[in-house]
C-alpha cells in the first residue's frame, strides 16, 4: 500500500528590501529543488528592534530573534519536518530526503576547519551570556546557523530554548558574537546534532569564482557543477549592514 510522504516546511525570516530581493530568488530555487511536491514554503516578517535602549544592528536582531518568530508562528509552520534557511542563500541542486532525520539536521561550518584548535572556534566566551562556552568545554564541531531543521517536535523544542536564551541576553543588553548561531552552538555542546551534512549544504559563494556572470540561472549551474547544493551569497558592505 502506498503511504503518503511527510510534509516539510522551509521558512525564512525576511525584513527590508535587500533581503526581500534575495528571498524572491531563493523561493524560486526552493520550489524547483527543495523536496519538490512535499515542501511548504513560508516567509515570516522580522521583529522590530526594541526602542529606547542599546540594540544590535538590524541584521543581527533579525538573526537573534528568528527562532522566536518560529515559536510564535507554529500554527503556520505545519510540516512534520521544519527547516529554517537564511534569505541570502541559493539552492542550486536538488535537496531531498537525505536531510531528514529523527532529530536535528545541521551542516559543517564552511569557515571553521574541523582540525582547528577548538579554543579558536568562534564560540561566545562572555560568561554573562547564555550562549557562553568556556574554554576547554567545546563541543565536537562548530556549526553554521544558516540552514537547520529537523523533526517538528525536536525542532520546536530547540527553537523555544534558543528563543528563551536570546531573550535573556537581549534583556541584559548582551549580544553574543554570532547571535542565534552562538546560542545554537552552546546547545550543540550538550546535545550534538543528529545529522551533520557536508559543506556542500553551506557553500560559500566565493569558493566558485564567476567573474562577470550575473544571470541567476547560470550562477546556479556553475555552483552546482562545483558540487554545491546550498550556497551562502557574498554581500557588499552596505548589504551586510542592512541585512535582515
Amino acid at each position: 500500500m502506498k503511504t503518503s510522504r511527510p510534509l516539510v516546511t522551509l521558512y525564512m525570516v525576511v525584513a527590508g528590501p535587500i533581503y526581500e530581493r534575495y528571498s524572491r530568488v531563493l523561493l524560486d530555487d526552493a520550489r524547483e529543488r527543495f523536496l519538490p511536491g512535499r515542501c511548504e514554503l513560508v516567509v515570516l516578517p522580522g521583529l522590530r528592534r526594541p526602542a529606547g535602549r542599546e540594540s544590535p544592528p538590524l541584521w543581527s536582531h533579525i538573526s537573534a530573534t528568528r527562532y522566536q518568530m518560529a515559536v510564535e508562528h507554529q500554527e503556520i509552520l505545519r510540516g512534520e519536518y521544519v527547516f529554517q534557511i537564511d534569505a541570502d542563500m541559493r539552492i542550486v541542486a536538488d535537496v531531498g530526503e537525505e536531510i531528514l532525520c529523527d532529530g536535528i539536521t545541521t551542516s559543517i561550518h564552511p569557515g571553521v576547519a574541523t582540525d582547528l584548535d577548538p579554543a579558536r572556534w568562534p564560540y561566545e566566551r562572555n560568561p554573562l551570556s547564555a550562549a557562553c562556552v568556556p574554554y576547554g568545554e567545546e563541543g565536537p564541531q562548530y556549526h553554521p546557523g544558516c540552514f537547520i531543521g529537523g523533526k517538528r517536535d525536536v525542532f520546536f523544542d530547540l527553537a523555544a530554548e534558543i528563543s528563551t536564551r536570546v531573550s535573556r541576553d537581549l534583556a541584559a543588553g548582551i549580544f553574543p558574537a554570532w547571535y542565534e548561531e552562538s546560542h545554537l552552538n552552546r546547545l550543540f555542546v550538550d546535545q550534538p546534532a543528529t545529522l551533520v551534512l557536508p559543506r556542500e549544504y553551506c557553500w560559500w559563494a566565493h569558493w566558485t569564482p564567476m567573474p562577470g556572470v550575473t544571470d541567476t540561472y547560470e550562477q546556479a549551474r556553475l555552483w552546482a557543477a562545483a558540487g554545491a547544493k546550498l550556497v551562502h551569497l557574498d554581500k557588499t558592505g552596505e548589504e551586510f549592514e542592512a541585512r535582515g
